[in-house]
């Protein structure tokens, strides 16, 4: 079966040579769509171009399945798929294959995720849903099988049609989509979710693969956050207090809406220069200040002082500086918090007091009661630098607790459970980047699949706990044979797949012959343990990634064949696997 895309822009078609094979006719007799629909579709060309011209003032996927007739008269069954990208089409062309064939691609991939915790589904490029697993399927509170889901069934309307107008066209142009959406369980329950889509292809069709993992939790710790911030902005207005914040390894300044305004500056998304900042203090103050806080880098206590603030029309704003450094366990200035209150009419007042006649009774009175409202304000100060100092400290703590989480999610993405070894996905990732590398600088990689021999047998007489122990066992050798740049990673089951940057056959072959030499020397408590390896090393001539691995699977076959524990480089074989 024959499968095939090719580009359309401005009604001219950039036909892939597949098309000319599909088809019998060349890319100059189907230069353009007016050409595609006369010579393929006959008595249907009009009512087929109709649809199609609908399509287009449409925000969706075009689909048709019909039967064309080749150069030579031979009818042809097949489906067509268009996708948007901007300005551009991708037209997706292949061959009817029966349903069989689908349920045993299918069947490959249930194998590798019915069991995980992410939920995972396979679609048509029309959004039509071939698979879900398990955990998708919990999410209807339903035991029933047979039905035929959707991706309303799983997804907000909103998600629906972000994945139908944005993710499915991207994945379709770039390779995989990453974003966020929301999930609906059968009682109508949101869960927020990671969200990846990725373009498959096979020797059959196109398909997309949707994983998308739960960050509910995350969602909810991110929600807390932004509450206690938004609390603790409400509390510094209420108490008419500016805060401020500066990371001394970072050199990174944080401010209050409240600071710009001591500092008679517009409110920003960042505050200015820390070298233009200090400008505006009085120079008295500062010198003072400096002394301060070098003091208690020191002794790691709270220091307090009136500073006066220049204004832009030259005037001096006066304010109270509460500050309290946090260190680290070795002394070293990790942050500065702080406080600060405008006190500008309280020192007028006093100032004012102090020039009037000490005879004057109700001046001296007044002058205790601006120095008691003082103390008032000192007193309410120092219950909110409390308050910041508390919450300053919760929210410090759920940000070290979300990254952790995030750490903790990162390893169980790319680490397989059993072995420690990177994973199936992580390989998948690892290829794609060395097959970049290879086509952007010519440079040139092989890659070795590994097979347990007859670990069917052993699990069959030792069980599935020493099974276990062997792949663990197995997965350490590999990972000790190999070269500090080489990658190791668990292909599937009892198979291993290793990547060999800028290693041709000779050093491949080599590379190979030591992990299976290292294998069958191992001392196995139960019974020798051997492997069959197959090498495959990149060809000018390949196109994809995957015909790489198709090679090594090949080669793995034939050290299999002709009788295990043994090296097989795909050049070895009379016929090419493609």
């Amino acid at each position: 079966m024959l499968a095939c895309s090719f580009l359309v822009q401005d009604n001219k078609i950039y036909m892939h040579p597949v098309v000319e094979a599909l088809t019998g006719y060349s890319a100059e007799e189907l230069c353009d769509l007016d050409k595609w629909f006369a010579l393929l579709y006959g008595e249907h060309a009009v009512e087929m171009r109709t649809r199609y011209e609908a399509y287009k003032h449409t925000d969706g996927t075009y689909f048709s399945s019909t039967t064309i007739a080749n150069c030579l008269g031979a009818a042809k069954e097949i489906e067509c798929t268009v996708c948007r990208a901007g300005s551009d089409e991708w037209w997706f062309v292949q061959e009817k294959t029966a349903k069989s064939e689908y349920e045993n691609t299918i069947g490959k991939l249930v194998l590798a995720v019915e069991a995980g915790a992410n939920y995972v589904a396979i679609a048509r490029l029309n959004g039509e849903l071939l698979y879900v697993n398990s955990a998708m399927k919990k999410l209807m509170l339903d035991d029933t099988a047979a039905k035929q889901y959707s991706l309303s069934d799983f997804y907000s309307p909103c998600s629906c049609h972000l994945l139908m107008q944005e993710a499915f066209p991207c994945a379709v142009q770039r390779g995989r989509w990453r974003g966020k959406t929301e999930l609906t369980d059968g009682s109508g329950k949101e869960i927020f979710a990671s969200q990846v889509v990725t373009l498959h292809t096979d020797d059959n069709e196109f398909f997309l693969s949707l994983a998308a993992t739960d960050v509910s939790e995350y969602v909810a710790m991110e929600q807390t956050l932004r509450r206690n911030e938004a609390h603790l902005s409400e509390v510094h207005k209420m108490a008419h207090l500016g805060s401020y914040e500066y990371n001394c390894l970072t050199r990174e300044l944080r401010w209050s809406g409240e600071v710009y305004l001591l500092f008679d500056r517009p409110v920003a998304s960042t505050p200015p220069p820390l070298e233009e900042i200090l400008q505006q203090y009085h120079p008295d103050d500062l010198k003072e200040l400096l002394e301060l806080r070098h003091r208690a880098f020191q002794t790691g206590e709270c220091y307090e002082k009136v500073i006066r603030i220049r204004q832009r029309n030259g005037t001096w704003r006066w304010c109270q500086s509460v500050t309290r450094p946090v260190l680290a366990e070795n002394g070293t200035p990790l942050r500065i918090v702080g406080l600060l209150m405008d006190i500008s009419d309280s020192i007028k007042a006093q100032q004012k007091i102090e020039g009037i006649n000490d005879w004057l009774e109700e001046a001296n009175l007044q002058l205790v009661e601006q120095q008691a409202v003082l103390l008032q304000m000192h007193d309410q100060m120092e219950k909110q630098v409390l308050l910041v100092n508390q919450q300053a400290a919760e929210l410090e703590a759920q940000r070290y607790e979300l990254e952790e989480m995030n750490r903790k999610l990162q390893a169980l993405a790319t680490q397989d459970a059993l072995t420690g070894i990177a994973n199936h996905r992580a390989f998948q990732e690892r290829l794609a980047l060395e097959w970049q590398r290879c086509q952007r600088y010519g440079q040139v990689f092989s890659v070795v699949l590994v097979d347990v021999d007859k670990f069917k047998t052993f699990n069959d007489e030792f069980g599935h706990p020493e099974g276990d122990n062997v792949l663990k066992r197995v997965a350490e050798i590999l990972q000790e044979t190999v070269r500090e740049a080489d990658f190791v990673a668990r292909y599937g089951g009892e198979e291993f797949v290793l990547i060999l940057p800028e290693t041709l056959k000779t050093g491949a072959l080599e590379v190979a012959e030591r992990c299976r030499h290292s294998l069958k020397q191992e001392h196995w408590p139960l019974r020798k343990v051997s492997g069959s390896f197959g090498v495959a090393t990149f060809q000018t001539f390949m196109t994809t990634a995957q015909e790489l691995i198709d090679s090594a699977d090949k080669a793995l076959y034939a050290s299999k064949k002709s009788g295990r524990d043994r090296v097989t480089h795909i050049d070895e074989l009379d016929e090419l696997p493609f």
